[in-house]
């Protein structure tokens, strides 16, 4: 990501009233400032700015092969953005943006594609956030809904998780263990290895299984996350300890060696249907392994595994082979 200097950048028009606005909405790849109000409202088409007074925004035309005006609007929206803008104004007792001010600011710009990347999720966002908006209200006038309510939110937050949101995994934490959650306090070593020093160290594949056969129970079904680091009552314990036990310096080397385990028993190709980072929690290190839905059977030593309830369950026979027809694409 480059921290681009605007001047350069760009060229900047301030709209008047004699301005036709269909003339002003000629310019292509274009964001509108508004500078009375020290840009808390920033546009990327003039049909935007609606009935409010043209005269008092800031018309800037952005270089096509640098910055999207998309992504411009976007970050000058965010919390880094609003700063970027505040800062030259600070001291004023009426601040009021100019285009020398303007030519000055500073923004992160990823390559293009990353934009465009950007944007689309920013879309994306903001339908979900639309989504969101609806259901509120029908929690109100609706409440019979409120079980489907709960099962939709729940599915968001759960897809939300590959993100490493604290707040989702704190929500997660207070949700306890379900169809789409795990909790597990370790992953190399058992409990009694990690707590007990007279215990000798030595990979625990029992314990490993578990957490493997839990992961592709949510790749086999509707996805999920497994939280290592977490005791079976949602009490956060960190993983501090048990890389303490193993000599491990770094989150890194826990991760790594996680993957490792995982790809060891599902197959290399598991990986894109993974997320694990760390998130921390109340100063502790929890690991978050997001799991995807995969459109065809995942098998952990030749066994097949489904998420039901808060359980994993091994599916054998005609019963496994009906799943598969039914639940997978391919």
């Amino acid at each position: 990501m480059k921290l681009m200097g605007l001047t350069q950048k760009m060229k900047t028009l301030l709209l008047r009233k004699s301005m036709q606005p269909k003339s002003v909405g000629e310019r292509k790849n274009s964001i509108f400032i508004n500078c009375k109000n020290a840009g808390k409202k920033v546009c990327s088409s003039i049909s935007e700015i609606n009935e409010e007074r043209k005269e008092n925004y800031i018309q800037v035309v952005l270089r096509e092969d640098l910055l999207f005006s998309e992504y411009a609007k976007l970050f000058f929206l965010s919390e880094l953005g609003q700063l970027t803008i505040r800062h030259p104004l600070s001291g004023h007792m009426a601040p009021m943006l100019t285009i020398g001010k303007i030519k000055g600011f500073k923004i992160y710009a990823p390559p293009l594609e990353e934009q465009k990347n950007i944007i689309d999720l920013a879309k994306r966002l903001d339908v979900a956030r639309r989504n969101i908006s609806d259901h509120w209200d029908n929690l109100i006038t609706r409440p019979s809904l409120a079980n489907s309510i709960q099962e939709k939110l729940d599915r968001f937050v759960y897809d939300l998780s590959d993100m490493g949101s604290e707040s989702a995994v704190r929500y997660m934490l207070e949700k306890n263990e379900n169809k789409h959650i795990e909790f597990k306090q370790c992953f190399f070593l058992s409990e009694s290895q990690v707590y007990n020093e007279a215990e000798s160290v030595g990979i625990n594949k029992g314990e490993q299984r578990k957490a493997v056969k839990n992961t592709a129970s949510f790749i086999n079904s509707e996805g999920g996350s497994l939280l290592i680091g977490v005791n079976d009552g949602g009490g956060v314990v960190g993983v501090e300890r048990e890389m303490a036990r193993l000599k491990m310096k770094k989150s890194e080397q826990y991760i790594k060696g996680l993957e490792d385990v995982i790809k060891s028993l599902l197959g290399e190709g598991i990986s894109k249907f993974l997320d694990i980072r760390e998130v921390i929690i109340d100063d502790k290190t929890v690991i978050l392994l997001s799991c995807k839905r995969s459109p065809r059977a995942v098998f952990c030593d030749k066994e097949f595994f489904i998420r039901r309830s808060a359980a994993s369950e091994a599916l054998y026979g005609h019963e496994m082979l009906n799943y598969i027809q039914t639940h997978f694409t391919s």
